[in-house]
């Protein structure tokens, strides 16, 4: 019983997480938003107290994949991109940036588009 219970413990430990080394393409201040399987290389800059214009790069070459403004899904505050913000991503799907609370930063749509706020739910 011993003996399956620590096989068990080692087949279902959570893996490494490793940042990979950043190319020389992605700016100085990206940061690494990934896990095991993959991610990208994000660098945001403010636009207004509710938006924030971020650039994805490829998380091995570099290259840049990905370019748009975001609405915050909390208009109750002000924007501050700072080391809080990117702890506070978790991942970016192409369309939204999902936030560790379950919320997600949406594409602003051409026309100046709305955010809804999402949650764990809408998943």
């Amino acid at each position: 019983m011993l003996a399956l219970a620590v096989a068990f413990w080692f087949i279902y430990q959570p893996a490494e997480h490793v940042v990979p080394i950043k190319p020389a393409s992605v700016p100085l201040g990206a940061r690494w938003l990934g896990g095991i399987d993959g991610g990208v290389w994000i660098e945001c800059r403010p636009m207004s107290a509710h938006t924030v214009e971020c650039e994805f790069f490829a998380d091995v070459t570099g290259v840049q994949v990905d370019k748009a403004v975001f609405i915050s899904p909390d208009r109750e505050k002000k924007l501050r991109v700072d080391n809080a913000f990117y702890e506070s991503l978790s991942y970016f799907d192409g369309e939204r940036i999902r936030t560790n609370t379950g919320d997600f930063f949406v594409k602003e749509s051409g026309g100046g588009g709305r955010a809804d706020k999402h949650t764990r739910a809408d998943l």
